[in-house]
């Protein structure tokens, strides 16, 4: 069996220091639960990434696509030599064949490597990222609370690291629905997505989020994950885009 990879667990106690160093307490500082609160640090909106036309366009040719719900391994019914999956009532929420239009997905992504993940990351630039993906959330689709590269042990009490990924990308192509907010729910903290935006954070367990329950419309989002030269390698995502080495 593969040996885990442990990380730090953060603590989430309001009265501690925040994560972000900025020497005041988590519950003062990026975990606080005032209503109008600023962006908590290391989560990164960028609005008008795409424009109007840009978005429209790529909805107009998803709406063709033909598209899966997505699943989760049943380990019931799994073994060491076959995989088999089943949907989740966590994960309510399809996923679109990008066709000829995944090239134009990558390079939004890549742009938004080059221009944006700077901000957020201390000055290091991303080694690749994964190929893009499209959801589709219709009335009632959700995806539940989770980390985009961070799992909790039970048996360790203690998170460890389950892929290569340091931060999470996401382009919203609409927003005329109703629900279906980014909620980061340690950080008390909900991002209502934008037509165009572009919104990057850390892929590890203190930006725990979910994408909540539509209630009217449909939700369309671009999404992809990148990792860091140096950082903990566990197990490499299926499909990723380097970058240039001397970005």
């Amino acid at each position: 069996m593969q040996q885990k990879h442990y990380v730090p667990t953060f603590h989430f106690d309001t009265t501690k220091p925040c994560y972000c160093r900025s020497q005041k307490a988590f519950g003062e500082c990026c975990g606080s639960s005032i209503e109008e609160k600023q962006t908590p640090k290391s989560i990164k909106v960028v609005h008008n990434f795409l424009s109007a036309s840009e978005c429209n366009s790529f909805i107009r040719f998803a709406e063709k696509q033909k598209r899966e719900w997505l699943t989760v391994v049943d380990t019931a019914k799994s073994t060491s030599n076959k995989r088999v999956y089943k949907r989740h009532e966590s994960r309510v929420t399809q996923n679109v064949d990008l066709g000829k239009k995944r090239a134009l997905a990558n390079d939004w992504f890549k742009r938004a490597c080059s221009e944006y993940l700077v901000e957020i990351s201390g000055g290091l630039n991303a080694q690749w990222f994964e190929e893009a993906q499209l959801l589709r959330y219709g009335p009632g689709g959700k995806y539940g609370i989770h980390a985009d590269s961070d799992q909790f042990c039970q048996q360790a009490k203690q998170f460890y690291r389950f892929i290569d990924r340091d931060f999470s990308m996401l382009i919203y192509l609409n927003d005329d629905y109703v629900g279906g907010g980014l909620y980061f729910k340690g950080l008390n903290y909900t991002y209502q997505p934008k037509r165009g935006d572009l919104v990057i954070f850390p892929s590890n367990h203190v930006f725990s989020h979910e994408s909540l329950p539509i209630e009217q419309g449909k939700k369309l989002a671009l999404v992809s994950w990148g990792a860091f030269p140096g950082t903990a390698r566990v197990s490499q995502p299926r499909s990723i885009v380097p970058m240039a080495t001397n970005q």
